[in-house]
């Protein structure tokens, strides 16, 4: 219960030299990846189901010898997505959905 059937990861990262931008050595680099939760079953009489979902994250920087600044970004669309949930018994279900941070 509570497992998803199948879950997934794609990722790419780009790397450039940051002396081609005059910044003094070290590498910058751009981190796209998309993550995948397919459904999940809430009890054992199969009743109850969580809904797949698949969110986008990004993560960019600046990468010296013993440095790294970076900013990252998680659930870039903003999906709203079923993150727990629990069935207590019949017609009792509550789930939780994911959360969202906006600055």
């Amino acid at each position: 219960m509570n497992v998803p059937t199948l879950t997934g990861n794609v990722g790419a990262k780009y790397r450039i030299g940051a002396d081609r931008y005059y910044l003094a050595g070290g590498e910058l680099y751009a981190s796209p990846i998309y993550q995948y939760v397919g459904p999940r079953r809430l009890d054992l009489q199969n009743r109850f189901d969580l809904k797949s979902y698949g969110i986008a994250n990004s993560r960019v920087g600046w990468q010296r010898e013993k440095a790294d600044v970076c900013t990252f970004a998680h659930n870039l669309p903003d999906e709203r997505f079923e993150a727990y949930g629990v069935c207590y018994g019949p017609g009792a279900e509550t789930v939780r959905p994911g959360a969202a941070s906006k600055f």
